[in-house]
């Protein structure tokens, strides 16, 4: 009986976004990075994209409105099997003593329905995290070439560890990201 009913009810669908980076590291000599967001997709699909400080409070991410990272443009339409740029600019110096944290959501939002349509519709949204690295980072970084084939680099923090193994190209992709435990 639940069979029946679930085919009644339509169908489900949701969007494809590939993103790349998957992660933004800005320094004080770096203030600005551009992702590329790509539609695979046959329709096109429109995206919100908010900055927002991020910070966790009894093991859970907290996310607020903050006005020291600029995207641009913070809403587009990327067409069919299309493609969009978007940039992203720290406005302030990164802190001196710590590493600064944001996150970069990026909020699909869906099409009107019709009337017609019985379906579900699941929108998509990816938190990307954009981490300032202090003018200091020499005492808080180090890298260093893992044992791994093909070549790597890991980069180690006071808070994550993330390896990224290098393409042919030359280009270094991520791989794997360990959080350590906050310093209390």
């Amino acid at each position: 009986m639940l069979l029946v009913v679930l085919a009644a009810a339509g169908t489900a669908a949701a969007s494809t976004l590939n993103v790349s980076p998957v992660r933004i590291e800005l320094s004080p000599t770096v203030s600005t990075a551009v992702l590329t967001l790509r539609n695979p997709e046959d329709a096109p699909v429109t995206v919100q994209a908010t900055p927002a400080a991020w910070s966790q409070a009894d093991q859970q991410d907290q996310l607020t409105d903050t006005h020291d990272v600029l995207v641009t443009p913070p809403l587009f339409t990327i067409p069919p099997k299309g493609h969009q740029i978007v940039r992203v600019a720290l406005l302030r110096k990164p802190d001196a003593s710590r590493e600064l944290d944001y996150r970069l959501v990026l909020a699909e939002i869906p099409p009107p329905g019709t009337p017609e349509s019985t379906g579900l519709r699941f929108a998509l949204r990816i938190t990307m995290p954009i981490t300032t690295v202090p003018p200091t980072s020499r005492s808080l970084i180090s890298t260093y070439r893992p044992r791994i084939r093909p070549p790597a680099s890991c980069i180690r923090t006071q808070r994550a560890i993330c390896c990224r193994v290098a393409r042919p190209t030359g280009r270094y992709i991520p791989t794997a990201t360990s959080r350590a435990p906050a310093a209390s």
